[in-house]
Order: structure tokens, then sequence, then C-alpha cells
């Protein structure tokens, strides 16, 4: 008698099922890792120039200089609580990073008309950190499609 096993491995087919999956799971590690690393440049100095941010008016700038404050810090609470925790969802290849923050932080998405849009200025990423992430995410989209070994074991 004669005994066979056949192994087939996961083909191109099988890691294009999961190949939304694995950008998802990308773009929320990438997310992850843009809160742990770049989120805080945005509190130290030299940040507004870095990212761009509106120019405040000069009663402002004069204050926070007085007390040592960094930029989008007046009293320090949105820094902390928006470097606590987020929390990355979404499917199909499309990811948010949701702040897990008090209600008391919105007013850093809400703006007076001629008041800085200090939410966009806060997840601003500059050309270099915007490719950092692309590779990264490309790198984690891979590293999760080779990981992929769906066999199947025919005898």
């Amino acid at each position: 008698m004669i005994s066979l096993t056949l192994s087939i491995e996961a083909g191109p087919d099988t890691k294009l099922k999961h190949f939304d999956n694995a950008v998802t799971e990308a773009l929320k590690q990438a997310v992850r890792s843009w809160h742990s690393s770049t989120a805080p440049l945005h509190f130290k100095p030299g940040a507004a120039r870095k990212y761009g941010y509106q120019p405040r008016s000069k009663k402002y700038q004069n204050y926070k200089n007085r007390l040592g404050k960094g930029p989008l810090i007046f009293s320090g609470n949105a820094k902390r609580q928006l470097l606590r925790v987020i929390r990355p969802i979404g499917t199909k290849g499309h990811v948010k990073g949701k702040f897990v923050t008090s209600p008391s932080v919105r007013y850093f998405w809400m703006q007076k008309r001629g008041d800085p849009p200090k939410g966009k200025e806060l997840i601003a990423v500059t050309k270099s950190e915007e490719r950092a992430l692309g590779k990264n995410v490309e790198e984690m989209t891979i590293k999760y499609l080779e990981a992929i070994k769906e066999k199947r074991v025919v005898k």
C-alpha cells in the first residue's frame, strides 16, 4: 500500500482574503505608534514651527511665555488626557484613533470663529513622519500576511 500526504500552504488567494485585515491591523499599530512617539512632540518647544500651528495672539503668547508653558498647553489637563490612552477603531483598511478623554477636553476640537484649529494641530504630521508611518504600515502589512500559515493536509 502506498500512503501519500500532501501539504498545501497559504497561497495568494488566501492572502488576498486576509489583505483588508492585514492593512487594518497595520494601521491600528501605526496609530498606537504615532500616539506613543509623535503625539508627545506636539507639546514640546518648537512644535509650533515644526507642525505649522497658527499664530496665537500677542497677549496669549506673553501669558504662556511668562508661565513657561509649551505649545497646545494651557493648564496641562488636556495634554495629560490626550497622551494617556488612544483607541484605534476601524475596519476594511480605514482606521481612526479615538482619544479616550473626559468631556472637559472637547474644547480641543471645538473652536470659535478666528480660533486656531487645536485639534488639527494636534494630529498634524511632518512629511518625514508621514513617510515613516507609511513605511511602518507597509512593513506591518507584509509581516501580517507572511504570518498566515493556513495549511491543509490531504492524505
